[in-house]
């Protein structure tokens, strides 16, 4: 499984478990019969998730032509109710 999970790029590994099979620690009563386990790597670098950021792709109250005109639009909306 191990093995897979560097072919697959798989970022976890997630199995459900019987707690009677899990001999390495012990898990508590209120658990109940089965568990989760998830399996995170540990001190994997992060990968680079830096893009060119484009100003132009992001819009907003700075990109408003007329105040005004917008304003009021949004208060006729709420007026409606």
């Amino acid at each position: 499984m191990l093995n897979n999970l560097k072919e697959t790029k798989v970022s976890f590994i997630r199995k459900i478990m019987e707690v009677s099979k899990i001999k390495d620690f012990k898990i508590p009563d209120q658990f109940g019969p089965k568990v989760e386990i998830i399996i995170l790597p540990i001190n994997t670098p992060k990968p680079n998730r830096k893009h060119n950021f484009e100003p132009s792709k992001f819009y907003g109250l700075t990109n408003i032509n007329n105040i005004d005109s917008e304003i009021n639009k949004i208060r006729a909306e709420w007026d409606r109710y």
